[in-house]
Parts: C-alpha cells; structure tokens; sequence
C-alpha cells in the first residue's frame, strides 16, 4: 500500500511565515478535490516524482547542511551550493541578495551575587558533547538573542513566568514593583521578543529567559530518560537562542519597513521595534539555582494563580526579588549592515501565469541540529531532483513553480519579506499558494501492490533543539 504524497507528510514550521498577498482575483477556479479514493491511485507521472526520492541522498543533504555556518550574514557558502544542486536539476537558480540590518554577539556575562556576598558566575555557554562533531566547533556562535540591546545591568531580579502581559499584570495587582530589576523569564506562550517587550515596558532594566524542562512533556531527565545525545531528554545546558524583533510590529529588515532592503536604500530608525534593555538566553542548568534563590521571598505560585507558572526543576517558582540577591547582565553587540543570500529557482509553466511557490528557511543559529530547517532544506534539494525525473519524460507544469531558500528567517523573517516586498505586484497577481517546508519528517515509502517495492530508509540524526 502506498501513502499519501511526501508534500503532505512536511511539517510547517511554528517560526515560518504565511505570505499574506493581496485579494485574491475572482476568475481563479476553486480547488476541487481529484478523488474520493483511499489511498489515491497514483497517476503515471506522481508515480515517477514518488519514486524519485531516496532517503541515501536526503541524508547527504541533510549532513552537508548540518556542518555548515548558516547563521544570516555568514552562510554565502551553503546559499550557493543550494542554487548549486538545484541548478544541475533543471531549475533556474540564482542568489538574491539583500542588505539587512544584523547584530552579532561580541561578549556575553552574566554573574550572581548572593545575600551573603560572594559572587559567582553563570555558564552561559553550550559545552561541547561528545559523539556530537560540530558542538565543539571554534566557528559554532555563541549563545545570545539576534537584536538584543547593548549595556550593563546589576539588580535584584524577579521571576515573572512567560513575561505576557497578563503575567506582568498580576505581578503588578500583587504589589510587585519592577522599576530597575532584572526580569527571569520562562520560554513559552509567546515570541521571545514580546517577553523583552513587556519586560522593558513595565520597567526592567534587563531580561533573562529560560527554557525550562516542564515544557519538555514526558520526556526529561527528572522522569528517567537519558539527556542529548544518549536519549530524548533536553540537555541541561542547551540555550534556545534566537531573535528579539518586536515581530508583531515589523516582520522583516527593520530598518527598511515596507520596501526592499537594497543596499543604499534610506534606513528607519529601530529603536520602536527592537528591545532598549539588554537580554540573553540561558540553560535550565543554569537557571535553576536563580529560581531556587527566591525561594520564600516575594509571592508564591498559589498567590500569582497563572497558569504555566511553576515548572520542572528544583525550586518553588516564587516571584522574588530575594533581598541582597544580584544579577549583573551584560551585553555587548555589533549591529550592522550585512548582506543575505535567499536562493531563488524557478520552472515556468506551460500555459498559466498562476504560481505556487514551495520554501523553507535555511538559516541557523547555530552549526548542526537535522530538524529545523535543516530536514526542510534537504527535502527541497531532493524535490529538485524528483522534479527533473518528471522534466525527463517530457512534464511541464501548469503552473509556475518557485523554489525558495529563505536567509535571515531566524532574525524576524528577514530574508523572505523582503523578497516578498521586492515581488509584491508579481505575487498579487500570480501567487495561489505556498508551501512551507522547514521541518520534514523520516520518509518511508511503501508500495504499491502493483508498483516497484522501494524499501530505502533512513534515520535522520536526533536535532538537539539547541537552536530553538
């Protein structure tokens, strides 16, 4: 028995973008569905583009991009040997570059002082583990928040759950002052951004977020299982890195709100879109004996009454501040003018201006990990190759086709909005759908009792989320 297509098995991505293009044109047809038929009997050339994936090769793909350097601003490499192979499978492929504004970690620090006056450092670094070839890499970033101010803060600190509104809300209905503290927030609920945001705006002079195993569901050290890379379970110092846009306000370059990010286009100022108070991204590990500290001070989880505010790991989940207890945060960045690389390709249909364009981010924070987007950009390497099978016996499609390889997604959905806006009159009028592919699941491919056994499998290497 065959299942359904490999497009249906991909997963979309919770960081990717919906295009939201204009209305569409009333002539357009509606979708109908083919068949009522279970599994679907496949037509002669599904058979051909089915049978042209092979899991040997999207592992091969998935390694090469697994190894390289991605993070946006730095990945030219990996941008050109995807327009590469996709070139040498029948697409037109070409870079598309654009001039964003960027910022890059120079130094990071974060130190506890505790009430009886000693002072000790945090680890705010991902050890290197062992088995896992690219953890120890010198080239590897550090870990940080994309956008993150610049400064120096020492304060008292509170505990404030996932930093939402209605968290900061209830905190204040209690009486919690957050004028000059530093906020500990949770992971989880909302865009990190909007945490930083909510922090900044009630006060805070800094922010610190924290991915914390309640979120992990069953699997976690605490229930027994064995942390990455000898099981499932989160590694204790793992740090979820990733981007402080304010997104809801300005998906894309911030400095070139609305239109494409040329270079030598005019730049908007960002201080309405991006954080004014320092923040960074630490591990569980390291959070743990902060969220013990405030054990007993300040307000307790049953007095708060949010949901998700306690978690997994060893303390009470109070809100503090602990007296004579210090954090000093600082954050040290580079902001710059940098160029990106989306790879664009294109098969021109045969008798229709209608397109549907099939992408996902190639960008990381980090080197290794097969998820997110690694799998994704793999897949779309291999689709490629499936698609010149079908050119191979003579198809066309009968509509567009476009491949996209978007860069800079991770900092706020950089590289594809500005592609977008740079095609906007083009998408209004052709555009019917979009296909996002940034995570893709193991393919098995079963056959057909009256067509070709394929029984090649693969198992993709366990992404350590350590990016997310």
């Amino acid at each position: 028995m065959l299942f359904y297509s490999l497009f249906l098995a991909t997963t979309v991505s919770a960081c990717a973008r919906d295009f939201s293009l204009a209305k569409r044109h009333t002539h357009r047809q509606p979708i109908t569905k083919r068949n009522e038929e279970w599994p679907p009997v496949l037509s002669e050339h599904e058979t051909v583009l089915f049978n042209a994936f092979d899991n040997v090769t999207i592992d091969e793909w998935s390694d090469y991009y697994g190894h390289q350097n991605k993070l946006a601003g730095l990945g030219k490499e990996a941008a050109q040997w995807t327009a590469d192979r996709w070139t040498e499978n029948g697409f037109e492929a070409h870079l598309n570059e654009y001039h964003v504004y960027l910022s890059y970690p120079l130094k990071q620090e974060l130190s506890v002082t505790w009430a009886n006056g000693t002072r000790e450092d945090i680890n705010l670094q991902e050890e290197a583990v062992e088995g896992d070839d690219v953890t120890g890499r010198e080239d590897n970033q550090p870990t940080f928040h994309g956008y993150s101010a610049s400064g120096i803060a020492t304060a008292e600190y509170i505990y404030v759950g996932q930093g939402s509104i209605a968290d900061f809300e209830r905190l204040q209905e209690l009486g919690v002052e957050f004028g000059g503290k530093i906020a500990l927030i949770r992971y989880g609920g909302l865009f990190r951004g909007l945490k930083v945001k909510n922090a900044q705006d009630h006060g805070a002079i800094g922010a610190i977020i924290f991915t914390d195993p309640g979120d992990d569901g069953e699997y976690t050290v605490a229930n027994g299982y064995e942390a990455y890379p000898d099981g499932p379970a989160r590694h204790p110092e793992s740090v979820q890195k990733g981007s402080c846009l304010f997104l809801s306000t300005c998906p894309g370059d911030p400095t070139a709100p609305g239109y494409p990010s040329h270079d030598g286009v005019e730049r908007a100022a960002v201080d309405d879109v991006t954080p004014q108070i320092p923040s960074i991204p630490i591990s569980y590990a390291a959070a743990q004996p902060l969220l013990a500290a405030l054990d007993g001070h300040g307000h307790t989880p049953d007095e708060v009454n949010r949901t998700v505010w306690s978690g997994a790991l060893e303390a009470e989940y109070s809100t503090g501040p602990a007296p004579g207890v210090t954090l000093t945060l600082e954050n040290e960045m580079e902001e710059k003018i940098a160029p990106v690389w989306n790879v664009i390709a294109t098969l021109n249909a045969t008798d229709t201006e209608e397109t549907i364009v099939i992408g996902n981010h190639r960008d990381t924070w980090m080197i290794g990990g097969n998820g997110d987007p690694n799998s994704g950009s793999a897949i779309l390497v291999e689709l490629t190759k499936a698609f010149n099978a079908l050119l191979e016996t003579g198809w066309k499609p009968k509509r567009n086709i476009v491949l996209a390889s978007w860069d800079a997604e991770e900092y706020g959905l950089v590289g594809s909005a500005e592609w977008v806006e740079d095609n906007i009159n083009w998408l209004t009028e052709t555009a019917v759908a979009y296909l996002n592919i940034d995570v893709a699941p193991e393919i098995e491919k079963v056959s057909h009792a009256h067509e070709p056994g394929i029984n090649s499998t693969s198992d993709y290497s366990r992404n350590s989320e350590r990016h997310r």
